[in-house]
């Protein structure tokens, strides 16, 4: 381990920037076993790459790639090679994000997604906002509850617009997308809102007890202790 880490930065010392064949082996060090030559080959890409310039969207496009690896903390360490090398709102990492939450994924490359997209998208930005609403349509109810989840990264807190969207989806066909948006809810809204408050009283009545239980704890989340 101690020789591939250093052979990840002698590379990255002797390449030129944007060098093609750098950044391909800086990327394959993203899936090393040990934590120090993750680690170095993301320092390779930060160093090869410059935020904000076209040249880096080769990086951002081999880098996305590993959020699909099978192996979490492969995952993990792509998450942190597109925080090292993304602008913020850079529309080709955001499209590079939004990819890996729609059909096709699995899990865990969804919640690789969902960490990755507040890294390449600030709150509010249309285009990462409108393509998880548009996953919202998805007939396969876990790309949904991804969605629900990847929407509560990147929306204004406390907006009409997080309420209007969240809310209708506590009459989603499946209790996962149901559960999904009660737990969510506290992290987008502000205490004693009395939109969301009535949304999870509603919740209560939900056919599924799970659903019921999150909407249990969901109110004690979202409303202070008197609140009418």
């Amino acid at each position: 381990a101690v020789v591939r880490e250093a052979a990840v930065r002698a590379w990255t010392i002797v390449s030129a920037p944007f060098d093609s064949a750098a950044i391909t082996r800086g990327c394959t060090g993203l899936e090393d076993d040990d934590a120090l030559v993750r680690l170095a080959a993301v320092e390779c890409l930060a160093a090869l790459t410059s935020r904000g310039d076209v040249r880096t969207n080769e990086a951002i496009h081999l880098i996305s790639r590993r959020l699909e690896h099978e192996a979490g903390f492969i995952r993990l360490s792509a998450i942190d090679a597109l925080q090292a090398v993304c602008a913020p709102d850079l529309e080709y990492a955001i499209s590079e994000v939004l990819v890996r939450l729609q059909e096709g994924t699995c899990e865990g490359t969804r919640s690789a997604a969902v960490s990755a997209l507040p890294i390449v998208a600030t709150r509010g930005q249309e285009q990462a906002l409108c393509g998880c609403q548009a996953l919202l349509c998805s007939l396969d109810p876990q790309i949904r509850e991804s969605a629900v989840h990847a929407i509560c990264q990147v929306a204004v807190l406390s907006s009409d617009q997080i309420i209007d969207i969240l809310g209708p989806l506590l009459l989603d066909d499946d209790h996962r997308v149901r559960t999904a948006v009660i737990d969510c809810f506290p992290t987008v809204v502000e205490l004693n809102d009395p939109r969301v408050i009535d949304h999870v009283i509603l919740a209560m009545d939900d056919v599924r007890y799970d659903v019921k239980k999150a909407a249990f704890y969901g109110i004690q989340r979202v409303a202070r202790p008197g609140c009418s």
